[in-house]
């Protein structure tokens, strides 16, 4: 095998290696977008739990609170 012959073959298996090395960067750029996608909408959904949990207790405050105004 020549020189000539050598380098052609290392430079399809490096343009090769390329290929593949940008469909994997492609494909894990896919995956962390979906990701954060996913974590944000984990964060909304316990934002409304939380908001809901709250006005419920505010107005469970509040009715005890009166409850008590009218016992004493």
């Amino acid at each position: 095998m020549n020189n000539s012959y050598t380098s052609t073959i290392i430079i399809a298996c490096r343009k090769a290696d390329l290929r593949e090395l940008k469909v994997l960067q492609k494909i894990e750029k896919k995956q962390y977008q979906d990701l954060m996608l996913k974590a944000q909408y984990v964060r909304d959904q316990q934002m409304k739990k939380f908001e809901q949990e709250m006005q419920v207790q505010r107005r469970l405050n509040i009715c005890t609170k009166s409850e008590i105004r009218y016992t004493v």
